[in-house]
């Protein structure tokens, strides 16, 4: 009997469009609901804004340049006109039951390192990042759960997407990158679904990552996913968080 080649497998545990595909039509009716969507003008995060407005959410957008922010608030004011659209300075709160903070990491974690001497640059500094917001993730989950806040933190990634996060990259890591996120048809809509099923689906926990769950995380419809071992290091996260804290003298209530 002929045995299927590690490819044929890999490409077996793809997802067919229809059954077990989870898509925007599967996110819950979010009216009652207010969404903190960061980086909510352009690609991922503006497609999860908008997803979350058409599905009834108060959406605000957080964003640095509050221009390109109202810009995006009357995209989406225009696509979805019955939504409650605002743009404000962030300010977060922990008592809300049921609420969730989402972090949006990437593949690109798994070749990360937080405690090296050699500083990193491109690429490099970029998988470091990524895995610096797994360990963020996580760390804030221990913290919530350990005081009782009824809040979960949860993660995401995209797999690839053809989005602007490497507008600023080197052509040599930009170009690669892009091309692959076309091949695979990974539009901004479809690298924002794993964030939206993290922030809406109603079996999602706290301590959960979702991304594509096709052919190395790069394409297919969102699944539960696993993260590198070192992002679930909780000495690791635990100093990442208290260095970050004096860096930046930002203090969370957890």
């Amino acid at each position: 009997m002929p045995t299927a080649t590690p490819a044929a497998a890999a490409m077996s545990s793809i997802p067919a469009s229809g059954l077990n595909a989870w898509t925007h039509e599967d996110i819950p009716g979010q009216r009652g609901r207010t969404a903190v969507v960061t980086g909510a003008n352009t690609g991922i995060g503006f497609e999860t804004a908008k997803a979350l407005a058409l599905r009834g959410a108060t959406v605000v957008l957080a964003c640095r340049d509050l221009a390109k922010a109202e810009t995006a608030a009357g995209g989406i004011r225009r696509d979805a006109p019955r939504a409650t659209v605002d743009v404000v300075r962030l300010d977060l709160l922990l008592t809300v039951p049921g609420s969730r903070v989402v972090t949006v990491s990437s593949i690109g974690h798994r070749f990360g390192r937080i405690d090296t001497d050699a500083p990193d640059s491109g690429a490099g500094a970029y998988a470091r990042s990524k895995l610096a917001n797994l360990l963020f993730a996580y760390e804030l989950q221990r913290r919530l759960r350990a005081s009782g806040a009824p809040t979960a933190a949860l993660a995401a990634h995209p797999g690839g997407a053809a989005t602007e996060v490497f507008r600023y990259s080197s052509p040599w890591f930009r170009v690669p990158n892009l091309l692959i996120a076309r091949l695979f048809g990974r539009t901004p809509a479809m690298g924002a679904l794993p964030t939206l099923r993290a922030a809406t689906d109603h079996e999602a926990v706290g301590g959960d990552y979702y991304g594509p769950g096709g052919l190395f995380e790069i394409r297919g419809h969102p699944e539960r996913v696993r993260a590198a071992a070192r992002a679930h290091d909780s000495g690791l996260g635990q100093r990442l968080w208290e260095v970050s804290q004096r860096l930046t003298s930002v203090t969370y209530p957890v």
